[in-house]
């Protein structure tokens, strides 16, 4: 693992751990004042956790979400147990795009776990030549809901990229990759 890497991981892990405790103080002055408002949160699967215990009301479910990977970027929509993303990666020259596809085993939890799978189409330009092809991931995740609007997750499994060189060299390699982000919901 790179520098970059290790940094990006210590930056993730302390937002959340500052989103964490901002969100705690939060319900606890709330429990203070006897407020009757919802405490929403929002989940990696769109729906609420928290409630109002002498309504029942929940706040409304944040069911879009921007997530800032290393490295890359992604935009979800999510429904009840299933969500639809369109991720972007960006490293060393090569670029990917594609779809991914969650399910979410415990839908309205804070902590969330997911299973799914993505197909990219990767490009770019090496120093030696151009390439072009695909990756497919199968991953297991987790997503923890740090406040109403920000989660941190993560997600590992196999991915099979299969390049092809614009002078006929092929590339074929299986891997493990682990992805970890920090989300915003709206």
């Amino acid at each position: 693992m790179g520098l970059r890497t290790l940094r990006y991981i210590e930056t993730v892990i302390l937002l959340a751990s500052i989103l964490s405790d901002v969100s705690l103080r939060a319900a606890d002055k709330a429990d203070e004042v006897g407020s009757a408002t919802p405490v929403g949160v929002a989940t990696p699967s769109g729906l609420t956790a928290a409630s109002d215990a002498s309504s029942h009301a929940q706040a409304p479910a944040l069911r879009m979400s921007v997530g800032f990977l290393y490295p890359g970027l992604s935009f979800r929509y999510s429904f009840n147990r299933v969500a639809v993303e369109a991720i972007y990666l960006s490293q060393d020259h090569l670029n990917a795009v594609g779809p991914r596809l969650y399910y979410f085993f415990n839908p309205g939890s804070r902590t969330v776990f997911s299973a799914g799978v993505e197909v990219c189409r990767v490009g770019g330009k090496t120093n030696l030549q151009t390439v072009s092809g695909r990756s497919m991931m199968a991953f297991a995740g987790i997503e923890f809901a740090a406040s109403r609007r920000v989660s941190v997750g993560m997600d590992m499994g196999p991915c099979k990229v299969d390049l092809n060189g614009a002078n006929g060299a092929t590339a074929n390699q299986t891997t493990l990759v682990a992805n970890i982000d920090a989300r915003l919901h709206f």
